[in-house]
């Protein structure tokens, strides 16, 4: 990711081999600039919430129930 530099990340909490926060946590200090959006649908073994994302780095955290009808506007937020 940050050899691309892109504008907008869209990442999952929870994912096969680096997890969604630890690439928040990982990414989000040396990009600032990037807009992250997290998709959250809970950490079954951890306290994190959406607030905890959010002050990790990401710019926006969508639970995938809401990823229909919050993705596309979220997106035009950002451009």
């Amino acid at each position: 990711v940050c050899e691309w530099q892109p504008d907008i990340l869209i990442t999952d909490t929870n994912m096969p081999d680096k997890n969604g926060i630890d690439l928040i946590r990982d990414v989000a200090p040396k990009l600032p600039s990037l807009r992250i959006i997290s998709l959250f649908n809970g950490l079954e073994n951890s306290n994190l919430g959406h607030q905890d994302v959010l002050a990790m780095g990401a710019f926006m955290v969508l639970t995938k129930e809401e990823l229909h009808a919050k993705l596309i506007p979220t997106l035009q937020a950002i451009v």
